[in-house]
């Protein structure tokens, strides 16, 4: 009798220990799979290509977009030399081109575009640059049948180019273009918000009160016990 009430006190006792340190480690887990909510702020993105005298540089200002949100990019082209270069305007300086996942073209700026011929040479002195400034509203343009149909959310690269006359590309950006339309993001609450307490696993529960049942057990055949001595 003693033997049994002995191993259903340790049992016990081994069951709330248990329980409660499962209990201890849910808690410390909960706590770390938890996020702050903070969002980092992607800074502009720029990437570059050159022939030796020329650099092109692409610029986006962010590398995630809504679907349905114009992306804004600028391309540049600069002396790199020390000295000043003799620089062949023509009616198509800048281009760029977007392709998809799989490497496909899906759009490029000058498709079915009109386009000024024309040719003029302008100095272009050391360090000094020439830029424009375009939009691309996540259309498709690749072949007469799909042009101006928007693209679907995913992951696209953008590459920004000179005309022929330079024939200069910069390496790809990639962007992320989300499945949720462009919308006027809500305010963060400025009150601290209240702790929330994490819910207590129900075969936690179930355990322990097995447990204590144990001990109730124990204790009382223990008391049985004591009575017949």
């Amino acid at each position: 009798m003693l033997n049994f009430m002995n191993k259903s006190l340790l049992i016990g006792f081994w069951i709330a220990v248990m329980v409660s340190g499962l209990f201890f480690v849910g808690n410390v887990h909960f706590c770390n799979a938890q996020s702050d909510g903070a969002t980092s702020i992607l800074a502009a993105t720029n990437v570059s290509g050159g022939n030796g005298s020329l650099e092109l540089t692409l610029t986006i200002d962010k590398a995630t977009y809504s679907l349905g949100e114009p992306v804004n990019l600028t391309l540049s082209i600069t002396n790199i030399s020390n000295q000043t270069i003799n620089y062949t305007h023509t009616g198509l300086d800048f281009d760029f081109q977007v392709l998809n996942g799989t490497n496909n073209v899906v759009y490029q700026w000058s498709n079915f575009r009109a386009i000024a011929q024309f040719i003029a040479i302008t100095p272009l002195p050391a360090g000094e640059s020439t830029s424009a400034n375009f939009t691309w509203e996540q259309i498709c343009n690749f072949n007469a049948q799909v042009e101006g149909d928007p693209v679907s959310p995913g992951t696209y690269n953008i590459v920004g180019e000179t005309g022929p006359t330079y024939k200069i590309q910069t390496a790809p950006i990639q962007i992320t273009i989300g499945n949720v339309p462009t919308s006027t993001p809500t305010p963060a609450p400025t009150s601290n918000p209240t702790p929330t307490v994490p819910e207590f696993p129900t075969w936690i529960a179930i355990a322990l009160v097995i447990g204590v049942a144990l001990l109730f057990v124990a204790l009382k055949k223990t008391r049985t016990a004591k009575v017949e001595i």
